[in-house]
């Protein structure tokens, strides 16, 4: 009971502090000069004249549309892929070894078409080889040799089942 005649007390005061002006003299006094003022002009914008040009670039971009697998799947079958290796073909004492580890040390001319390329591993032995020779973990072979240099061109798997060329240039030690 002293409940509801706490809640009903509370609705009456309630009532009782809402009667009279709705609003207090002051907040009228600050409407009328508000309203009074004098407004301001607002400039407008100026005009851009000219606008600047904006080429897409993106076109050689991955479209979100293609998931990151497929694209790369796309862009291998697109880049310098090559056949793959013979994989039973028994490897050679010098398929042992990366290319960073082998360096050139010299060469042999045999006759006008028959050049040896001698390289040297990190333990200083010495090997020959010729061109179609074999070399390197990633199944090198050798596609030409002159009294400066020897091009190998690798077979790198590109991690899709397919493999990709990569050429490395040994260079004679000087």
């Amino acid at each position: 009971m002293k409940l509801i005649k706490a809640i009903l007390l509370i609705f009456f005061l309630a009532q009782y502090g809402c009667e009279g002006s709705t609003e207090p003299a002051e907040l009228q006094d600050f409407l009328i000069k508000t309203k009074a003022q004098k407004k301001l002009a607002v400039d407008l914008l100026p005009k851009n004249a000219s606008k600047a040009n904006n080429s897409y670039t993106g076109l050689t971009k991955r479209s979100p549309f293609i998931s990151s697998d497929e694209f790369v799947k796309s862009q291998i079958a697109s880049s310098n892929e090559v056949e793959a290796p013979d994989l039973a073909r028994a490897k050679g004492i010098l398929e042992k070894f990366a290319l960073e580890d082998l360096t050139m040390v010299g060469s042999l001319k045999k006759d006008e078409n028959t050049i040896w390329a001698l390289l040297s591993d990190a333990k200083g032995r010495v090997y020959k080889i010729k061109e179609g020779s074999y070399i390197g973990l990633n199944y090198g072979k050798v596609v030409k040799i002159n009294e400066k240099d020897i091009e190998v061109k690798e077979a790198v798997s590109n991690n899709y089942g397919g493999w990709r060329s990569h050429t490395v240039i040994l260079k004679l030690k000087e």
